[in-house]
This record gives structure tokens, C-alpha cells and sequence, in this order.
């Protein structure tokens, strides 16, 4: 089963983004996704053309309902890679997205549509994280906000790998 992370962006003001990072990534592991992902537009609120799907966090925030588009913005067709990493300027956990080049330019101008909206990683579907778009994807993407645990949860549900080297001591 897939572990479940906090949808940070739902209960407080935006913890964590989807952004292109002002900062460059320093790569601590880079491995192509492994499972079969979607980035869906979502909301707090039901929508026209959303599906509600639900989401427990326990730990922190119970059930809340998180409403999705059906529509899938990207795949994990469209990512090269996935690294795990730390920002240079701001030393923050990220998670990188690397796009693949055929894919760039739907992607920049798809995620242009939608900025300041919610949108949220859905894999073998359940949704795994949301956060806010901050700003267009262009080549690459950049998840901010979360703590080591998250980051090195997310990227072993991504990657389907163990990363034990960097596992923090509450991971």
C-alpha cells in the first residue's frame, strides 16, 4: 500500500509548491520514476469535471476531502528523471522532476494555465502529495516545503527504491 503524505496546502497557507526552483538541486539520488503517475489539478472545493477522492493523513490531519480533475496534466511518460536533493540556496529537502525534451513545451504551457492552483501526484490512484503551482514548469520541476521524512518517502514510492544511505532517523 502506498504510504500517504500531508496535503499541506489544504489546511494551512502553501507549505509546500511545485515551483522551478530559483536555486539549483544538489543531487543526492536520480532515478527515472518506477510507477505509473499522473499530475491532476485539484481543489478543496467540489468542481465541475472533478472526482472526490479521499485522503487520510492521520498523523496530522485526519480525513479531508480533496477533489480532482480527471484530466491528467503530465504522466510519468513525461518525466526523465526524479532526484532527490537538497536546495543550494535555502538547504530545504526538494524532490526534482526532470522532464523529458518532447514534453517541455505542453508542460510550461499546460502548468502556465493553472498557476496558484492546487494539483496533486496521483500514483496507482491514490494521491500521494499536493502542494500549489508557483510558477510554469519548463524542463524541470522542483517540490519544496516538506521534511526529509516526506521527501525520502515520496521519492522510494516514486522510484520503488530503497533510499536507506539518506534516511533520516525519523524515516
Amino acid at each position: 500500500m502506498i504510504e500517504r503524505l500531508a496535503l499541506k496546502a489544504l489546511r494551512a497557507a502553501a507549505l509546500a509548491a511545485f515551483a522551478i526552483g530559483s536555486g539549483t538541486c544538489t543531487k543526492i539520488a536520480d532515478t527515472p520514476p518506477a510507477v505509473d503517475m499522473a499530475f491532476r489539478i485539484g481543489s478543496p472545493q467540489p468542481c465541475l469535471a472533478c472526482e472526490e477522492v479521499g485522503y487520510r493523513d492521520t498523523r496530522r490531519w485526519g480525513t479531508a476531502p480533496l477533489y480532482l480533475q480527471r484530466r491528467q496534466l503530465l504522466t510519468s511518460a513525461d518525466i526523465r528523471d526524479v532526484s532527490l536533493g537538497r536546495d543550494s540556496v535555502t538547504g530545504q529537502p526538494t524532490l526534482r522532476f526532470t522532464f523529458k525534451p518532447e514534453a517541455r513545451e505542453r508542460i510550461q504551457r499546460v502548468t502556465a494555465d493553472h498557476v496558484g492552483e492546487l494539483a496533486a501526484w496521483v500514483v496507482d490512484g491514490e494521491v500521494i502529495y499536493a502542494a500549489n503551482i508557483v510558477s510554469p514548469f519548463s524542463d524541470a520541476m522542483q517540490v519544496i516545503g516538506m521534511d526529509e521524512g516526506e521527501q525520502i518517502r515520496l521519492y522510494e514510492t516514486l522510484t520503488r527504491t530503497k533510499n536507506t544511505k539518506h534516511r533520516s532517523a525519523d524515516g
